[in-house]
């Protein structure tokens, strides 16, 4: 989201801080890792060439800068407020700007100071955070990237960042809609399913919903000139015997490969309407490749996710012999998953049947987060409640 600040505004702040030490603790924690794209801040890291573009274009447009010129923001100040290790702070040095990055982690400053001279960038990081800062600092472009979700008091930070500003200038937010997708993929997802963040990382009810981002923004009038929607494609999808994951998997910009015994057996392969409809819209939006193949180790090959169900369905106890005669072969076992990324996890929805879809060493193995999956089913069904109470 690009804000412009109103040249006529009248803004106050107040001595009061609304870092949240909790908050601080979570993060320091995680500094030796905020440059390992494949470590914890993966996702961040998988983000961060949009930020980068978009914030730029911004400033371009604001400034009347060439976009496409190595030194574009070149006389520019920015602050980049919660700026980490500097996964911002870096690109934008290089193009020109006189970055300042407050943090007010220690660990987070003193990771963001190493990276710099290792990459012989003279950026002027401060353990502080915006509210202790010179009252008589003014800046072009104030950042809060990923930040407002984890303040006390939302409206008194983004009062004190519009302080900052100078007369006619700009300041870029992004952060967490609160919505249901918000919790199933930020929290359930990030944090309990696939583990890449602490549990307890974010907290939902502290998310911020685009129309109440707006309002504090106009109570420091600050105008917003453009906002945009942010869905990030963040692990690849195998999915076994299962129609309803394809439309969530192209949802995602996720590839999914499905194994099925097309030959062997008829009746068992996906929904080819459904598969066609999902794979077209996968297609339009870029990102999602879809297949099916007969060859399990086909589908897991570098896969990030394996999931399997039973053979035999409730309902279905007639066709157990003949299932399991079509399926033979399809046993997600710990050879198969030698097969998937190092890191994949496996996923079941229950009840399993342990020699048949599954073998008992994957899932009671450490690649398996079937009891996590079955846990946040509790913690979707309350979001999806506390949604439709209100």
């Amino acid at each position: 989201m690009a804000i412009q600040q109103d040249s006529s505004a009248n803004v106050s702040y107040g001595p009061a801080t609304t870092v949240d030490p909790a908050e601080v603790a979570k993060f320091s924690k995680l500094s030796e890792e905020w440059w390992d794209p494949k470590g914890k801040m993966a996702p961040l890291h998988k983000i961060n060439p949009l930020r980068l573009s978009y914030i730029r274009d911004a400033a371009c447009r604001k400034f009347e800068r060439n976009v496409k010129s190595l030194n574009c923001l070149a006389g520019l100040r920015i602050l980049d407020i919660g700026c980490g290790a500097g996964l911002l702070c870096e690109p934008f040095t290089r193009l020109g700007a006189q970055v300042i990055g407050v943090d007010p982690s220690a660990s987070n400053i003193a990771a963001a100071r190493l990276h710099a001279e290792k990459g012989h960038l003279s950026i002027d990081y401060r353990c502080t955070t915006v509210e202790q800062m010179d009252l008589h600092e003014r800046f072009d472009i104030v950042l809060a990237m990923e930040v407002v979700e984890h303040v006390t008091d939302v409206g008194m930070f983004l009062n004190r960042c519009a302080t900052m500003l100078k007369p006619g200038g700009l300041m870029v937010i992004s952060t967490l809609n609160r919505n249901w997708k918000s919790f199933a993929l930020a929290i359930v997802g990030a944090e309990y399913l696939l583990r890449w963040l602490p549990r307890g990382t974010h907290q939902w009810d502290k998310f911020v919903t685009p129309d109440e981002l707006a309002h504090y923004l106009r109570n420091n009038n600050l105008a917003i000139t453009d906002q945009k929607l942010v869905m990030c494609h963040v692990f690849g999808h195998v999915d076994f015997f299962k129609n309803n994951f394809t439309f969530r998997t192209t949802d995602l910009d996720a590839g999914e490969h499905i194994a099925d015994p097309i030959r062997r057996a008829e009746g068992y392969e996906p929904n080819r309407a459904i598969f066609e409809r999902a794979k077209a819209a996968g297609g339009a939006g870029g990102g999602a490749c879809l297949s099916i193949t007969e060859a399990p180790e086909d589908a897991v090959e570098g896969a990030h996710v394996v999931n399997t169900d039973v053979w035999a369905s409730m309902g279905q106890e007639e066709e157990a012999e003949s299932r399991r005669n079509a399926f033979r072969g399809y046993t997600v076992n710990p050879d198969l998953m030698k097969l998937a990324d190092p890191k994949a996890i496996f996923l079941h929805c229950l009840p399993a049947h342990r020699g048949e879809e599954v073998s008992a060493d994957v899932i009671e193995g450490p690649q398996s987060r079937v009891w996590d999956q079955a846990e946040n089913r509790l913690h979707v069904q309350k979001a999806l409640l506390a949604t439709l109470m209100g």
